[in-house]
């Protein structure tokens, strides 16, 4: 008996040694260092092809995506005042990285302020409790959503992470492509529910490598590991075309795609990108972070879309990453769907059809004085201006919905045309747009339109009034004098950013100004 005792002590023992092993993640190639080697007979690379880089025609469609994000207000519809929803949705791991957002993402110097970001991570939800439309995960976030202020319509970008956890299947390419196909219900319910959704930010799971003998095999590697694949197949799914995540034009059922940062590793092995991950940033199950955790992981995220070419022309105030300015015509996708802008056959700037008026107005200024303009332009695969002389030139685009999109470029002695990167992202304005403004002509213009006749109002009974514009810190950075009578362009005054402004009259009396009248101006571009 005794001998049948201690048989069975063992027999257990190694059972749960068998079951917390799982699987060596030492066997386990990260994704973004296979590179056009295969595990499993499929190819590594977060992108197609082996690359961890964005194919170049949907890096183009991603920028031009990112560009479309704007501030909405609570129907959906341009507003500067508007808000642009960033919300997370996932199971507890989501909701206790999100807590970290919440702190992190609102006091992140260089923010885009009109970001409002909401936590939607509810903890024992997976995929299998929230593909029901009527679970009650969509009713708690409704919820959030409503607390905060946002609505479903001002939802434009969403960070996902989650997992099927019913799904016991540990076959690698079975459950990755199960995986996928949940993926692929959950980014069209999405798209669905917040119909201005633009991008969707997919990142997998960290290893779980740290879990104990006594763990839950739900949890247990290589799960986490297929995790990855299964968001790499589900973007290459979209690049390859496929109608289910369509995500242009009339069809359109999806967002755009995009990874976020790739979280896998072969436990506390660095990968080569110098990317970590230890037991101290989880706590005793191996799965769920500690606070040290939290903290690393929502710096991760702020880290990434503030430094990720395409993330931060929607992230940041003023980004200064590259974007389609200054690429070949010929070497850019061919989408009926987004207008290029083309000075001398180059490509500065791309835009969405969705996001344009049939008919729209394209000025270039050079020096003050306009050297093109057409008022009644038709939307089209493409607009083209050609520029004869060198030097410092800007474009502002503007239509009947009352968008605005707007850059610079330099044309050098060699008529080879260069843009001003780091000021040549753009965003939308609810200002209506007005006729042409005349160089020599007296005017107050803010971000492309004539505020003079405002001004004017708001100043009444004053005919001599000089401001004084200040930064954010209360610095005199410009003053101007007779604001009434002369052309004053703050675009070419001022670099982007938020400035404030006291008006005085002739002997220096400050002048009070109207409740209703922001003192405070925003430059755009």
């Amino acid at each position: 008996m005794k001998r049948i005792i201690m048989l069975s002590i063992f027999t257990t023992l190694a059972a749960m040694f068998t079951r917390a092993q799982g699987v060596d993640v030492k066997t386990l190639p990260p994704i973004d260092e296979l590179g056009s080697g295969t595990y499993m007979g499929k190819q590594g690379g977060l992108y197609p092809n082996g690359s961890n880089t964005m194919p170049e025609a949907f890096y183009a469609d991603a920028v031009v995506m990112a560009q479309s994000i704007q501030p909405l207000n609570s129907a959906g519809k341009p507003d500067p005042n508007g808000k642009i929803g960033l919300i997370t949705i996932g199971a507890s791991t989501v909701a206790m990285f999100s807590k970290g957002l919440e702190n992190m993402v609102p006091n992140y110097k260089g923010l885009n302020k009109e970001i409002s970001f909401v936590n939607c991570g509810i903890g024992g939800q997976d995929l299998s409790d929230i593909m029901e439309p009527s679970a009650n995960f969509w009713k708690v976030i409704d919820g959030r959503l409503t607390e905060s202020g946002l609505t479903f319509d001002q939802v434009q970008v969403i960070w996902f992470q989650e997992d099927n956890l019913r799904n016991r299947e540990d076959g690698f390419e079975s459950r990755g492509k199960q995986l996928m196909d949940d993926f692929t219900y959950m980014v069209n319910f999405c798209k669905k529910r917040y119909p201005n959704l633009k991008l969707f930010y997919v990142t997998g799971r960290h290893t779980t490598e740290f879990m104990p003998p006594e763990g839950k095999d739900k949890h247990r590697e290589p799960k986490a590991y297929i995790n990855g694949w299964a968001c790499k197949w589900l973007i290459e799914k979209q690049i390859e075309g496929d109608k289910s995540l369509a995500y242009k034009g009339e069809d359109a059922v999806a967002p755009l795609i995009l990874w976020g940062p790739y979280f896998w590793t072969q436990g506390d092995k660095p990968r080569n990108d110098g990317y970590t991950w230890n037991k101290q940033l989880v706590s005793n199950d191996g799965v769920h972070p500690t606070d040290l955790g939290i903290e690393r992981v929502s710096k991760d995220l702020v880290d990434f879309w503030s430094t990720d070419p395409v993330s931060q022309l929607w992230f940041l105030e003023n980004p200064n990453g590259v974007s389609l300015a200054a690429v070949p015509v010929e070497s850019t996708t061919e989408t009926v769907d987004m207008m290029q802008i083309q000075i001398n056959n180059m490509m500065v700037h791309a835009i969405l059809f969705d996001s344009i008026g049939e008919r729209f107005r394209m000025t270039v200024v050079k020096d003050s004085v306009v050297v093109f303009n057409n008022e009644k332009a038709k939307r089209a695969k493409s607009f083209s201006v050609e520029i004869k002389e060198p030097g410092k030139y800007k474009y502002v685009i503007n239509d009947e919905l009352q968008h605005v999109y707007a850059g610079k470029f330099i044309i050098d002695e060699d008529m080879q045309l260069k843009v001003v990167t780091d000021e040549n992202t753009t965003s939308a304005s609810s200002t209506k747009p007005g006729k042409v403004i005349d160089p020599n002509a007296p005017a107050w213009v803010v971000n492309g339109t004539n505020k003079l006749p405002k001004l004017k109002r708001v100043l009444n009974g004053h005919s001599n009034v000089k401001v004084v514009i200040t930064d954010s810190k209360g610095k005199v950075v410009a003053e101007v004098a007779d604001v009434l009578n002369q052309h004053t362009d703050l675009n070419e005054l001022l670099e982007r950013g938020e400035y404030g402004m006291q008006f005085f009259d002739v002997d220096g009396t400050a002048i009070p100004l109207p409740e209703e009248f922001n003192s405070a101006v925003r430059i755009k571009y």
